[in-house]
């Protein structure tokens, strides 16, 4: 039960960064925006990320956890073909790949 609550935490606020990172650049966010947004005292997001590598942990979290989700979907077109799985999991989260390769993020 512990996990998918700080699952849960986690997928709030990286899906507070990624609205951020719409209108702002990456390195101007800074933690209190993200917490605020997310509805989440600063405590919490420093209970379950790390100090200096939060932002990029909440989204390698997002990607995996989308990742996983899309697995369970698509369980055997990956087991046939895991390129073609891979690329149409991007292609599905082409909103998020766009956004984080115009933020020079990847």
């Amino acid at each position: 039960m512990k996990k998918n609550q700080t699952d849960f935490l986690k997928l709030c606020l990286a899906d507070a960064l990624i609205k951020l990172l719409e209108s702002q650049d990456y390195a101007d966010i800074n933690v209190n925006e993200i917490c605020e947004l997310a509805d989440i005292g600063r405590t919490t997001f420093y209970r379950h990320l790390d100090k200096n590598n939060g932002k990029e942990e909440l989204l390698l979290f997002k990607i995996a956890y989308e990742w996983d989700r899309y697995q369970e979907k698509h369980d055997e077109e990956i087991k046939k073909d895991p390129n073609l799985g891979m690329s149409s999991y991007i292609y599905e989260n082409r909103k998020l790949f766009s956004l984080l390769y115009k933020k020079g993020l990847i």
